[in-house]
């Protein structure tokens, strides 16, 4: 018998979107588009004749919600016709002031969560019953954790089929050794288990979890990307699952895109037409358009500086949003003109990168010339490379492989 099941977790509600880096009407269009794929997941509970609507974790972005995002939510689960089962995550995580604390509801005389909505509060895994008896669900409270080992999969004992065993958890694949907040695992420990499948959350690019032959689980990623790091990005997803057989089906909400693009020309920009080109080129080649949320670095070398505002006011209609930081190489001046000191800051900077073959030094040089440049020339001075670094960590998006 096969049992479906809509699957949906990293909706990060009550978020900042874009880090703050965007409009608020923009900001406030993707939280309705991230409450409106929770109604989508709600509604395809009914339209697939799914046996439960799982939720694996940072249904919200933070512990602590505001009553009035509270008080949707709970409305729309509570339409949802079949058991609404629910892990807290990292973000949203089980503690004194969570929204998941029933106690702490109450206190504040706050409504409850819905009658068909199970939260499973225990570190340990504790099944609930569903389609009837045909399926059991096994949930737990993210916790801390030291290694794949120190977790309550590695103790886990499922019972003999029927019924068919599901897992639903908040959890990272292949971990790295630092991560202390969310529960790691590795695909041979999840096989190892013959759950007949794993509904998981906190990756934000939906991707199967598969060894040869075998589905074993999947995440569900998030319906609507927030920030860059999170392209392409998930959706609400419905698996299928029978025993020794699951069939998935992603549903995205939301068509846009959050990148960062890439431009190095191959020849020098020297003008603005020539720079419009490069990054319309370049969107062409990433299938980037009106639907997509773009930051825009422009590499490559140039021989005039870069108006990054008018540049990106001409795009403007090409995208949602765009953002340029000019990252180019400025070229040296050409021999023959005025004395200036921006003239004599590059000869100088040139003879001492002539004068050494240290790598290092000749790194710092170039940095040297690339910023003190922007600086003589009144532009922005950011270390964009620095920022795109911080925007790839684990909170962007811990990926451990290239599997996304």
């Amino acid at each position: 018998m096969a049992v479906r099941f809509v699957q949906i977790s990293d909706l990060h509600l009550g978020r900042n979107w874009g880090a703050g880096r965007l409009p608020a009407d923009l900001q406030a269009a993707l939280a309705a588009a991230a409450l409106g794929a929770l109604h989508n997941a709600c509604d395809l509970v009914a339209e697939v004749d799914a046996a439960a609507l799982l939720i694996a974790g940072d249904l919200f972005d933070r512990p602590e919600v505001e009553e009035e995002l509270l008080v949707a939510v709970q409305q729309a689960l509570a339409h949802v016709a079949r058991p609404v089962l629910v892990v807290p995550g990292n973000h949203d995580a089980l503690g004194p002031t969570s929204v998941w604390n029933a106690a702490l509801l109450g206190e504040l005389d706050l409504p409850p969560w819905p009658a068909n909505v199970h939260i499973f509060t225990s570190r340990a895994f504790t099944p609930v019953s569903v389609a009837d008896g045909a399926a059991q669900v096994f949930g737990h409270c993210v916790a801390g954790y030291d290694s794949a080992t120190d977790s309550p999969l590695a103790a886990l004992q499922l019972p003999a089929r029927p019924p068919l065993r599901i897992l639903l958890f908040h959890g990272a694949l292949l971990a790295r050794a630092e991560q202390r907040s969310t529960l790691p695992f590795t695909l041979p420990q999840l096989k190892d288990l013959d759950a007949d499948y794993a509904a998981v959350g906190h990756y934000h690019r939906g991707r199967a979890l598969e060894v040869p032959g075998r589905i074993l689980g999947a995440y569900a990623g998030t319906p609507v990307p927030g920030d860059v790091g999170e392209d392409p990005h998930g959706g609400v997803l419905v698996a299928e699952v029978a025993e020794g057989r699951v069939a998935l089906h992603w549903h995205l909400p939301h068509p846009g895109r959050f990148v960062r693009l890439d431009v190095v020309p191959n020849e020098p920009i020297d003008s603005p037409e020539q720079a419009l080109a490069a990054v319309r080129t370049a969107a062409a080649h990433a299938a980037l358009g009106p639907e997509d949320i773009v930051f825009v670095r422009m590499g490559g070398a140039s021989t005039i500086p870069l108006d990054t505002t008018a540049l990106t006011s001409a795009l403007a209609a090409d995208f949602r949003f765009v953002e340029m930081i000019d990252e180019s190489e400025p070229l040296q001046v050409r021999p023959g003109g005025r004395d200036t000191i921006e003239r004599r800051f590059l000869e100088q900077l040139e003879a001492r990168l002539q004068q050494t073959d240290q790598a290092a030094e000749q790194e710092l040089l170039r940095a040297a010339r690339h910023y003190g440049l922007l600086a003589l020339r009144g532009r922005d001075v950011r270390p964009f490379a620095a920022q795109r670094s911080a925007e790839e960590s684990e909170h962007h998006r811990g990926y451990v492989d290239d599997a996304h």
